[in-house]
């Protein structure tokens, strides 16, 4: 399965290696990607704003914390904005690639 396949990439040595990456865009594109998230949205996005998406592990497990200006963004099944990874892409998946993951 395609989740299958993002999660053994998890173990590329140099994703292991990357720490951290940051990407710098305008209002539009945040504007697209919320809605391609399907994250509601109360107003236009503001100049800084700051969407995060972090991946870490813990247990063995990896998940996925969502952040907009610091707040969670809490998607259907998650908890202050944490998913398990699998979730997550499959999730996202079908709203970004109009398909299934598995």
């Amino acid at each position: 399965a395609k989740s299958e396949i993002a999660k053994n990439k998890m173990n590329d040595q140099k994703l292991q290696k990357l720490k951290y990456a940051h990407f710098f865009t305008d209002e539009i594109p945040l504007a697209s990607l919320l809605k391609s998230l399907a994250y509601p949205q109360k107003a236009a996005p503001h100049p800084a704003m700051n969407i995060r998406f972090e991946l870490y592990e813990s247990a063995g497990k990896h998940y996925v914390r969502s952040t907009i200006d610091g707040k969670p963004m809490n998607f259907a099944g998650s908890r202050e904005g944490v998913l398990e990874l699998d979730t997550f892409l499959k999730m996202l998946y079908p709203l970004l690639y109009f398909g299934s993951i598995d």
